[in-house]
């Protein structure tokens, strides 16, 4: 019996060690991010969100976002799409991030039109930890077809990580 056990175990071992050369390690960062823009000449919103970058190569990602209003009138507005975006080294082992986020807004009675979202910034970080940084950016919302067009801050906390997939 103990003989089948082991034999079974050396099979099993072969057969997962040839497996792992069709998986590749990839970078991939989690963000909690908060960021406000004016949606019009006398009001501004704030919203709070989340988004996951994918590695294509050491500097190039892509990803998705979804952003919510915190609080105020605006309380039902919602804001999501997709991102490309590209990290470099700045001055001082700083970290410079170029973004262009693209999706849809709307709710909360806001004036964004029909809600066609365009998104491009740029962010400025530093390392806290091998595992986290965090980012200032600033950025020019403009829905396409909307009344919303704005500068915007944001500040975000970020997580590192890596994860697998089949080459």
């Amino acid at each position: 019996m103990i003989k089948y056990l082991i034999l079974l175990l050396v099979i099993s071992m072969n057969i997962i060690g040839n497996e792992t050369h069709y998986l590749e390690k990839f970078k991939s960062i989690i963000t909690t991010e908060f960021k406000g823009y004016n949606i019009s000449d006398s009001e501004r919103i704030q919203l709070y969100g989340a988004k996951h970058r994918k590695f294509i190569n050491k500097k190039w990602y892509w990803g998705e976002a979804g952003y919510g209003a915190l609080f105020g009138k605006r309380s039902g507005y919602l804001e999501g799409g997709i991102f490309i975006g590209k990290f470099s080294n700045g001055p001082f082992n700083s970290i410079i991030d170029y973004r262009l986020f693209t999706g849809a807004g709307g709710g909360g009675s806001a004036p964004q039109g029909g809600g066609f979202i365009i998104h491009p910034t740029i962010g400025i970080g530093k390392t806290i930890s091998s595992t986290f940084f965090i980012m200032t950016e600033i950025g020019y919302m403009h829905f396409i077809n909307g009344d919303i067009s704005s500068i915007s801050l944001g500040i975000s906390i970020n997580m590192n990580t890596w994860q697998l997939r089949s080459k």
